[in-house]
C-alpha cells in the first residue's frame, strides 16, 4: 500500500533521493501495471502533502557522465551502444573505457566493428537467458561475433 511504502521513501529522501521510479518489466501484464498507477500517485501525494513539485533536475548525457567520472567499464545493450555512437560526444567518451560489456540483445557484426574502432579497451559480448541469470557466456569480440563460452 502507499502508506506501507512511506517509511522507505522517507529513508531515501534523507539520503538525498528526490525521485522514485517504478521498474516495469516484460513479465507484468499491462492491466496490472495500469491498475497500480493510482497507488503510485497516492504514494506521491503522501510524500508531498503540500502539493509542491520537485524542482526540475538538469540531466547529464551518458557521454558527459562517462567523461566526468572517468568511467573505466560500461555495461549496456547494443541498442544503447548504437545511441552512444550517434551522440557527438559518444565516441570520445567510449574511447576512455577499459572494458565495454554488451548484452541483452544480439550484437550485430557492423556495430561490433564500429565499437572496436572506437574503444581502446576490450569489447565483451555477454549472453545469458535473463529469466534465470544475467550472464552465462562471454566472448571478447575479436572477429566474428559469437555468444562466447560458459563463464563458469
Amino acid at each position: 500500500t502507499p502508506a506501507s511504502c512511506l517509511a522507505r521513501v522517507g529513508e531515501l529522501a534523507r539520503l538525498g533521493v528526490d525521485e522514485i521510479a517504478c521498474l516495469v518489466d516484460f513479465g507484468i501484464a499491462t492491466d496490472v501495471v495500469l491498475a497500480s498507477l493510482d497507488r503510485l500517485a497516492a504514494l506521491r501525494d503522501l510524500c508531498r502533502p503540500d502539493g509542491r513539485e520537485s524542482p526540475p533536475v538538469e540531466r547529464e548525457s551518458i557521454p558527459s557522465l562517462l567523461a566526468r567520472h572517468r568511467a573505466t567499464h560500461l555495461q549496456c545493450t547494443p541498442s544503447a551502444a548504437t545511441a552512444l555512437l550517434l551522440d557527438p560526444a559518444g565516441p570520445a567518451a567510449l574511447a576512455g573505457l577499459e572494458t565495454m560489456l554488451v548484452g541483452g540483445e544480439a550484437l550485430p557484426a557492423p556495430l561490433a566493428e564500429r565499437l572496436d574502432g572506437v574503444l581502446r579497451g576490450d569489447l565483451l559480448n555477454m549472453y545469458g537467458p535473463t529469466e534465470t541469470t544475467i550472464w552465462s557466456a562471454v566472448e571478447t569480440v575479436a572477429g566474428p561475433v559469437t555468444i562466447g563460452r560458459p563463464i563458469a
